[in-house]
């Protein structure tokens, strides 16, 4: 598909970076709504805490990526596009058309949805250890593993490929708003 792509260490890091920012706030507030000392009385916590969401996060950005890059190099859809859009075998042009708009976009979004799921199991696991508790917790629930696929397919394909959808949707109203004066 031609396009470039950072490493998917960069990606993790990013995510940690991600995840300790938001330990921070969440920090910040809680010793704000309790009191100022909160953060002094319960350090390991906030260590833990912080640990947490450098794994989680970076673990959910570095999978996506990997994944991602997986897809787009083993390229799984094309022989799929090739048997469900029969019609278009003739028309190279229009197949390349479907195939440019529908890819990137399935790719990112199988890749946001199984990065989610990776980032809930994950954070089971490591919400257990947030919490000092030295047994090993049963897996999680299949249910709230499913639904993460979805949530997080949406949110990563809205960040991929939302501005380029915004793009398109507003240079057609501009196009619209020209002619009709």
């Amino acid at each position: 598909m031609g396009e470039t792509t950072t490493p998917v260490i960069v990606h993790a890091g990013a995510g940690m970076g991600a995840g300790v920012m938001r330990s921070m706030f969440w920090m910040a507030w809680e010793a704000t709504v309790h009191d100022s000392n909160w953060i002094r009385q319960h350090p390991k916590f906030c260590v833990r805490t912080t640990i947490h969401h450098a794994f989680g996060y970076g673990a959910l950005f570095g999978s996506y990526q990997g994944i991602r890059q997986c897809l787009i190099l083993s390229d799984p859809l094309l022989p799929i596009l090739d048997n469900v859009l029969p019609n278009q075998k003739q028309d190279e042009k229009a197949r390349a058309v479907t195939y440019a708009q529908w890819c990137p976009f399935l790719y990112s979004f199988v890749s946001g949805g199984m990065a989610g799921q990776i980032h809930h199991i994950l954070s089971h696991y490591t919400g257990h250890w947030k919490q000092f508790r030295s047994n090993i917790p049963p897996p999680p629930r299949l249910y709230p593993t499913m639904t993460s696929f979805g949530t997080m397919a949406l949110c990563f394909a809205a960040f991929e490929h939302g501005p380029e959808a915004v793009d398109e949707m507003l240079s057609y109203v501009n196009t619209l708003m020209k002619g009709s004066y």
